[in-house]
Parts: structure tokens; sequence; C-alpha cells
């Protein structure tokens, strides 16, 4: 077994028993933001896997207090926080654009809502969950030939 959350013996909450670990290597010939960009696609896609939201995407540092990843740390760790962005703005132009799939076929009405609500850790109001099922349900029901007009 290899270990690579280092010596914070878990006194952060994070072990190797609970986490993910995700190294971004780059050769000396390699494309660094390159290896970024597929870093913020695997974590992305992990993220919906396991149902991980942005503030448990962590650094080795947040586990053990060691500079990593150094070549995130430079000017008060902006890299990383570049990452972290990039991650959030992924999210929100995939939810933009099933918004707008939504809107097109009339499932929805209230794209502005959803994406300000339809996020982890926000409640959406029991109306609009209301009305969202009913109209998804009358497009399968179209679909499959089971609507009566």
């Amino acid at each position: 077994m290899t270990l690579r959350c280092g010596d914070g013996e878990g006194k952060y909450s994070i072990t190797n028993h609970n986490s993910i670990g995700i190294e971004v290597c780059v050769n000396e010939d390699g494309d660094y933001d390159k290896a970024v960009e597929n870093t913020v696609d695997l974590v992305k896609y992990l993220m919906e896997k396991h149902d991980v939201p942005l503030d448990r995407v962590v650094r080795h540092y947040d586990v053990s207090r060691k500079i990593c990843p150094r070549s995130m740390s430079e000017n008060n760790w902006g890299k990383w926080l570049e990452f972290k962005r990039k991650l959030r703005e992924k999210a929100v132009n995939e939810l933009e654009r099933d918004l707008k799939n939504l809107t097109e076929i009339g499932i929805i009405n209230s794209p502005d809502y959803w994406l300000q609500n339809a996020v982890k850790g926000k409640t959406v109001k029991g109306e609009y969950a209301a009305v969202l099922i009913e109209r998804i349900a009358e497009v399968i029901n179209k679909k499959e030939g089971k609507y009566d007009e």
C-alpha cells in the first residue's frame, strides 16, 4: 500500500482511507497547462461520480502542511486558486448548457432560478420541484406515447 497523505496522521480529518489522491505529473518536455486541464477533467469526473463538493477538493498541503503541489504554490497558491476556479467554472458551464437544453424543450421556464439554486447545499422550493417533475413526466409520456391530450 502506498501512503500519499503524508505525516498528517489524519489530524486534518483527511486520510488515505477517506480520500482520493491525484498527482499532476509533467515531464520536463511536457505541457504543464495541458496536464492541469486533464486534471480538471479528471477531478470533475470524480467529483460527479463520488458526489464530492468543490470545498472538499484539497491540496496535499491541506492534509500534511507540506508545500505541495509545489508547482501551484507560488504567489500565495495562485495556480491552485486558478485550478479551483476552473473546476467551479466547468460546473457552471455544464449546468448552463443543461438548463438551456431543458428550457428549449419546455421542461423549465426559469433557468435563472435553477442556475442559482440547483447546487449542492442549497434547497430547491417544493413548488419548483413539483413543476419540474410534472414537466419531465409529460415529456417522457409523450415520447413513449403514453400521454393523453
